[in-house]
Parts: C-alpha cells; sequence; structure tokens
C-alpha cells in the first residue's frame, strides 16, 4: 500500500533513506483513524467467519503504535543494503487469536487459506533446539480484502498480521515479553535459560495433553451417542413403539440444548477422574489411564452389539476403587446391555444399584421404567417416571413415555397434559406431534 502524504512521506511504504521521525509521525497520526477503522472492519469479519464454522477464538487487535514502527524501521535499515529502496511495514496491523487447543489453530489455517490472500507464514519458535526456550505461534500475513481498504480511503496493498496461539502459548508469550525482551536479560545466564526451557517444555506438553484428553472426549460422547441410540433401538424393537430417531437422543436444536446437563448424567464426563477423592487414582495415573481405555473399550464392544464381551468389561471397571457417582454410570451402562441382551432382571438390579449410589439420576430412574413397561409392571414404571420427572422435569422422554403410559392405562387426560408437556420441550418432534392427535381424538370426540 502507498499513502502520499506531505514530502511524498508514506507509512506503510517508507522510501529511503529514512525521512525523518516528525514527518513520519505526523503521516502515522493522520492515516492512524483509517488504519484502526480497517483493522476493526477485519476482526469483524474473522470472528463472523469462524463462528461459521463452530469458532469462537479470544480475538485481540491493535495498530501497531508510532514507537514500535520508528524503532522496527530504524532496525531494519540498519540491516539493509545500500540498494534497498524502501521498507516496509507489514505488520503494521496486527490481529491476534487465541484458542484452546492445538486443533482450533489447525482449523482457522484452513480458513485463512481459504478465505483470504495469504502471502506468508511463519512459525515461531520451530528454529529452536529442545533445549532453548522460544514457545510456537502461527503468524500469517494475509492481504487485507480489497473492500476493507478501499472502504477505509486505504489502498489495496495493505496487509495484516494474524498471530494463531493457544492460551498456553498465549500466556508464555507475554510472561516471556516481560521477562526477557522489557528486562536485561543475559543471554549467559544458564540457570535461568535451564528453568525457561523446562517451562517451555512443561507448556508445549501441557498442549499436547490437552489436545489428546479433548480427542477421547471426543471419542466418548461419539460411542455414547451411538449406545444410547441402540438402547432407543432396542426398546422401540420390543415395545413397537414410534421411530427411534424421534428419541430425544436425535432432537435438534433447542430441545438438544435443554438436554445436555441431563445427559451428563449418564457418564459423559470422559476425564480420566474416576477415582474417590478426586487427587488422582490411588493405584496411580497409569491406572487412570488404563480405567479411561477400558471404558472406551466396552463401548465400542457395547456399540458393535457384542453385549457379553461389553458386559465383561464393565465388570473389571467395577472392581476398582471408583467414586460413588462413577460407579453409579457403569451400573447404569451395564444394565443397558443386559437390557439388550433381554436380560430383564439383572438390567433392572443394575439400574437399582446405580441409583442407590447417585439417587438423583433422572436417566437411570428412566431407563429402569423402561424395562418395568417392557416387562408389564406398569404401577413400578409408572412410579419411575413420577421420580424421574421430579428431579428433572425437563426430562422429554420421562415426559413423552409416561404419556404413552397413561395412554395404555385408559388415562387420557394425563395423557395428553404430559404429551403437551414433551411438545413443549421438544417442538419438533414428529412422534409427540402425532401422539397427542391421537390422544387428542381420544378426550375430545
Amino acid at each position: 500500500m502507498q499513502h502520499q502524504g506531505e514530502d511524498n512521506v508514506t507509512i506503510h511504504r517508507v522510501s529511503l533513506p529514512l525521512p525523518r521521525r516528525s514527518e513520519l509521525e505526523r503521516e502515522y497520526r493522520r492515516l492512524r483513524p483509517q488504519y484502526a477503522q480497517a483493522l476493526e472492519e477485519c476482526q469483524i469479519r474473522l470472528r463472523a467467519e469462524l463462528a461459521a464454522i463452530g469458532l469462537d477464538p479470544t480475538v485481540k487487535w491493535r495498530v501497531k503504535s508510532f514507537d514500535s514502527c520508528f524503532s522496527k524501521l530504524v532496525r531494519r535499515v540498519r540491516e539493509a543494503g545500500p540498494m534497498q529502496q524502501f521498507m516496509e511495514l507489514t505488520d503494521l496491523l496486527g490481529i491476534r487469536l487465541v484458542c484452546p487447543f492445538l486443533e482450533d489453530i489447525g482449523r482457522i489455517e484452513r480458513e485463512l487459506r481459504e478465505r483470504y490472500d495469504v502471502l506468508e507464514v511463519e512459525r515461531k519458535g520451530s528454529k529452536y533446539a529442545f533445549h532453548e526456550f522460544g514457545y510456537d505461534s502461527t503468524h500469517y500475513l494475509v492481504r487485507v480484502p480489497r473492500e476493507i481498504s478501499e472502504s477505509c480511503g486505504l489502498a489495496a496493498d495493505l496487509t495484516c498480521e494474524l498471530q494463531l496461539r493457544t492460551i498456553l502459548q498465549d500466556a508464555w508469550a507475554e510472561v516471556e515479553h516481560e521477562l526477557i525482551y522489557k528486562a536485561d536479560f543475559s543471554p549467559l545466564d544458564d540457570p535461568l535459560r535451564r528453568k525457561l526451557a523446562a517451562l517451555n517444555a512443561n507448556l508445549s506438553l501441557s498442549d499436547t495433553i490437552f489436545q489428546e484428553i479433548r480427542d477421547y472426549q471426543r471419542e466418548l460422547q461419539h460411542e455414547l451417542a451411538k449406545r444410547r441410540g441402540e438402547f432407543w433401538r432396542q426398546y422401540h424393537r420390543v415395545t413397537g413403539n414410534g421411530d427411534p430417531a424421534e428419541t430425544s437422543e436425535g432432537l435438534p436444536g433447542a430441545a438438544a440444548g435443554q438436554r445436555r446437563s441431563a445427559d451428563r448424567e449418564d457418564g459423559d464426563e470422559g476425564n480420566g477422574r474416576y477415582e474417590r477423592g478426586g487427587a488422582g487414582l490411588r493405584q496411580g495415573q497409569d491406572v487412570a489411564e488404563t480405567l479411561d481405555n477400558l471404558l472406551l473399550q466396552a463401548l465400542l464392544e457395547h456399540n458393535r452389539k457384542d453385549y457379553h464381551k461389553a458386559i465383561a468389561i464393565y465388570d473389571r471397571l467395577l472392581e476398582h476403587d471408583l467414586r460413588p457417582e462413577v460407579e453409579s454410570v457403569i451400573y447404569a451402562h451395564r444394565g443397558m446391555a443386559y437390557f439388550a441382551e433381554g436380560r430383564h432382571q439383572p438390567a433392572i438390579a443394575d439400574f437399582t444399584r446405580s441409583l442407590s449410589l447417585r439417587p438423583d439420576n433422572a436417566k437411570a430412574l428412566y431407563y429402569r421404567a423402561v424395562v418395568n413397561r417392557v416387562i408389564g409392571q406398569a404401577a413400578d414404571a409408572l412410579a419411575d417416571l413420577d421420580a424421574c420427572l421430579e428431579i428433572d422435569p425437563y426430562h422429554f422422554d420421562g415426559s413423552f413415555a409416561r404419556a404413552q403410559l397413561y395412554y395404555e392405562l385408559g388415562d387420557y387426560v394425563h395423557a395428553l397434559s404430559d404429551c403437551d408437556r414433551a411438545i413443549e420441550i421438544a417442538p419438533r418432534s414428529n412422534e409427540a406431534l402425532k401422539f397427542r392427535e391421537l390422544i387428542a381424538d381420544r378426550v375430545y370426540r
């Protein structure tokens, strides 16, 4: 970009020899509001593009201060050869995107390559040896979109530096700046260098571990969703009621959001903390990792419909010293596997044991109600559904199942009330809407 000011002075692209500082500062102050406006529009656009792919990073932005600009120009002029005719400041505009996880950085990079004119990519820290310090940060130099630069009265070759960091990378960069660049750090101070190198290594390892935990949780959630889906399919095969795709496990939009907290009751923790006391398994971290792996393996076998093998793995999990709420979850999982095998009494026993460990587990009450209903114990099923809805009034499946049970018992008024409650929770459930028509025909005919 080239802006002509007085005496042919520019800011973004400075002709050499370097103009007087006062001239450069005057031009900087004249153009700064336009740069700030362009940067504001860039970050708004970038936020919207990232939100569209499910990312919400912390966004920081700044127009480089004049003192920083001038210092950088002076330093680069000293390094430039005699044939250099001009100097460009490519980082006059800067945006920093800070994300929780390493994989978020990769997703942002893909988005930038797809949507922007990328001029340069620099991976800070990659040049350091393992015993040195200098934490990673990825810098993208992109062309500011033409429509933004022109709307702000700026030329079309304006650039912006985008810094991509994890939260830990950003924390390191901020502290490193204070300790090294703003202080008189001696390069010969080996003990301090070793401390910084160790800290750098720990932060890098922490980022990697955070990402591994997130990957594990995602896989666990996927397998839990598949396992719950199989429970509903088994239930519908036994009862012949409705379309299993219409249960709350597949509810879109607001209904799914309303059930998110209840879903966690069913063992969605996936955090590797299965011990009592919350400070690590008594047997050590390796056992915690083994339990995580066992749970995932059990769910995989469960979803493959190898219920016998899944139950055997749940048995192994229950041999460990677990926190009561996690032990409750494992009993609920095993009860669902027993139900899938058609072993109804062991399933009821496991759901009952799950409830004895965690009486507020609305899902365990619902699961036990399902089995009781299948074996014809309507009174027990109704009592479980009452308790389930007392704990969680927004439990779609509990409301809908009780509506069906009341309908079977000939209590159409209560059936209609519960069906209306279910529809209020999940307005787009076709199964509930159709069932309401059936109940209303009985109530109002």
